[in-house]
């Protein structure tokens, strides 16, 4: 059930956390951000290479490329508007977020739809 008793804010730095977790264990090869345009970024700038893609980039990581080989570059693209979005093949997963300062309260109840709706898939 959708949950509108949490701190924004917090809820954005767990879901970055656990995201670079993903990105420095190099378990994803490349990120698709459908998002919503009136929405703060999701990825801080400062990990962002010059081309927009993301790239890991930390002092321990330096430390230990010797060892681990350099940071990889994600490949990373930004979809301000879901209808330029097509996917080319499937995915391996899937998020959906509520979002209280852009949706009404009575849509909480499709999350629960969409998310029977992922796991037939």
């Amino acid at each position: 059930m959708a949950n509108r008793d949490h701190d924004p804010k917090k809820t954005h730095e767990i879901a970055l956390s656990g995201l670079l977790f993903a990105l420095a264990m190099r378990r994803i090869s490349s990120l698709d951000n459908v998002r919503n345009p009136r929405s703060r970024a999701d990825i801080p700038q400062v990990l962002l290479d010059a081309d927009g893609n993301i790239h890991l980039n930390s002092l321990t990581a330096q430390m230990f490329a010797a060892k681990n080989g350099a940071e990889p570059t994600v490949p990373f693209r930004v979809y301000d508007d879901y209808r330029d979005f097509r996917a080319a093949g499937a995915y391996d997963f899937v998020t959906l977020a509520i979002s209280p300062r852009y949706a009404p309260k009575e849509a909480d109840g499709l999350v629960e739809v969409v998310g029977e709706y992922i796991r037939g898939i």
